[in-house]
């Protein structure tokens, strides 16, 4: 399943947040040369320590989201899984074209 190509110039980055993981759910497949850069975990896990707990828990909040996220494009890709749609009873917080630009942070319950 390609995701993207991407072109001269562009960069892609792969970080498992919570450092202890160390699975891989892509393959990059490199069409030229290219440059490969490799982060320090230590020093990345230092920084990431010293975020405030409520950043650190949205950026683990969006890096579980991706992987839901990857993981159901790639069920429905293989025809896995099936389509259910918008369930009935769902409200539309944002429509697409929105130009809101406010973030939510689920802060009791889930969605």
């Amino acid at each position: 399943m390609i995701i993207a190509y991407l072109g001269r110039g562009c960069f892609l980055a792969f970080t498992a947040l919570t450092f202890m993981e160390h699975t891989r759910s892509a393959t990059i497949t490199a069409l030229g040369d290219v440059q490969l850069g490799l982060l320090e975990t230590e020093l990345l896990h230092r920084e990431f320590s010293s975020l405030s707990a409520d950043f650190r828990g949205f950026l683990l909040s969006l890096d579980k989201r991706l992987k839901k996220i990857t993981d159901k494009a790639v069920e429905l890709f293989t025809n896995k899984g099936k389509t259910t749609g918008i369930p009935k009873d769902s409200k539309v917080i944002l429509e697409k074209g929105s130009s809101k630009k406010e973030a939510f942070s689920i802060v009791e319950g889930e969605a």
